[in-house]
Formats: C-alpha cells, sequence, structure tokens
C-alpha cells in the first residue's frame, strides 16, 4: 500500500510539471481562405466564405489534444464576430476565445496584436505557447518583438508563406498544414500517426487548390523546401513535396 502511494504521489508530482502548451493562431490567410490582399476579394470572402485551407481544420483538432487552449487572434473588425463564429463552427475548430480590432480604440494593428499577447500570456503564466500566423502584414514581426521580450513564453513560430517574405531569424514558414505537423512531430509533441495522417491527406488530396489557391506563393523549386533527415517520415515529407511541385509547376 505504501508503495501505491508513493507511485501515485510521482505520477501526480510528474504530471502537475508537465509543460502547458496554447496555440495562439491569426485567422485570414492562415487559416481561412481569405486573400487580404485584394481589398474586394478579401471583403466577399469575409463575409461569405467559410473555406479554410485545406487540412488547417484537422491540425488543430490534432494539436487540441496536447494544447490546453487555442486563441484566435485577429486583426479583423469586430462586427464581424458572427462571421467569425460561423467560419468556426463550420469547419469545427473549437477556440477558447476569439479577439478581434475594435476600429476606434485599436487603431493600431502591431500594437493591438501585441498587447493581446500580452494579456493571453498573463492569463497562461506557466504556459509555452504556439503562434501561427502569416506573412501577408504584421505577424512575423509582432510574434518576433514577442519572443524577444517573452522567450520563455515562446515553443513555435509558424508563418504561413503567402508572400514569400523574408522571416526574422528562428521562424518557422510553412506552405501547408504537414508543414506544422512534421514540426510539431519533430519538436516532440505531436504523435507520429498524427503527422503522417496530415501529411497522407495532402498526397491523396485532389483539391491542391485548396492547399495552394491562386494567391499565394506557390513553390516550384526544390530549394523553397527545407532539407529534413528524419526517422519514419521521410518517405512521406518527399512525396508530399514532390505532389506540392508537380501541382505548382503545373500552373505556372
Amino acid at each position: 500500500m505504501a508503495k501505491i502511494l508513493v507511485l501515485l504521489c510521482v505520477f501526480f508530482s510528474l504530471k502537475s510539471y508537465a509543460q502547458r502548451y496554447i496555440l495562439v493562431s491569426d485567422l485570414d490567410d492562415t487559416v481561412k481562405i481569405t486573400n487580404v490582399s485584394d481589398f474586394s476579394e478579401a471583403v466577399r470572402n469575409a463575409l461569405f466564405s467559410t473555406k479554410a485551407f485545406q487540412s488547417m481544420p484537422k491540425l488543430f483538432s490534432i494539436m487540441g489534444e496536447y494544447v490546453e487552449d487555442i486563441y484566435i487572434l485577429t486583426a479583423s473588425p469586430s462586427f464581424l464576430n458572427s462571421r467569425v463564429d460561423h467560419f468556426l463552427a463550420k469547419n469545427k475548430i473549437q477556440v477558447r476565445e476569439v479577439f478581434l480590432r475594435n476600429l476606434f480604440r485599436d487603431k493600431d494593428k502591431y500594437t493591438y496584436k501585441f498587447s493581446t499577447l500580452e494579456r493571453i500570456k498573463d492569463e497562461n503564466p506557466d504556459a509555452q505557447m504556439i503562434l501561427l500566423g502569416d506573412d501577408v502584414e504584421i505577424d512575423a514581426k509582432v510574434y518576433k518583438d514577442f519572443e524577444q521580450k517573452y522567450p520563455e513564453n515562446i515553443a513555435a513560430i509558424y508563418i504561413h508563406t503567402v508572400k514569400k517574405n523574408k522571416l526574422p531569424v528562428g521562424i518557422k514558414s510553412f506552405y501547408t498544414a504537414y508543414d506544422i505537423a512534421l514540426e510539431e512531430y519533430l519538436a516532440k509533441r505531436m504523435k507520429y500517426s498524427d503527422s503522417f495522417g496530415v501529411g497522407k491527406d495532402v498526397l491523396i488530396s485532389t483539391k491542391m487548390d485548396q492547399y495552394l489557391p491562386h494567391f499565394v506563393y506557390c513553390p516550384s523549386k526544390e530549394s523553397d523546401f527545407k532539407d529534413y533527415s528524419l526517422n519514419g517520415l521521410s518517405l512521406i515529407t518527399r512525396q508530399v513535396e514532390r505532389k506540392i511541385l508537380s501541382y505548382c509547376r503545373s500552373i505556372q
């Protein structure tokens, strides 16, 4: 009986010290297909579209197994709240909270996003943050500046390659959800089977334009991809890269 009590104490002690993670993600051109750079298309998609980048909802569901909470942090105006809620419900993305920008109070997007990240951090002082965004506007700068101020609070930063803009050192770029799944597997947060499953979805997809719609950078050179030396996922990673290369070359 004494041994059992000791083991239980050790178990709960280890559990209490396990690293906590939270996920904070931008919405437009990160999760949702919006095309922020084209005003008319962005307005139309903001109001009427519920299309997500292929496999992103699945990725969020998988990451939800090991991140404690998911937050959406978007610079979209607060009057779109019902449309954002509809998008999340349609794509079965469960989040703890959605932050939208008050156009009168939060005129500066950088200040709004940075201060909201600080608020989330203060509410989760012992958690590390996984940050997702895109390279269309200011996500990379906001996230990198936040990491420099609070390095102990950042587990990873992922930026969607839309414009192929140069990113600060240390930020990981991604073309599809599989790139994130692969990095999360390498970081020992995501299970092999889950990461493999996201890659398999790319391979069997007949809708590559929902992974790489017309307005995003479409990698057509082998040098566009990172050199991964992996055990287990090497083959599927090469297969995914070949499929993307083939698709991008076919539409040029």
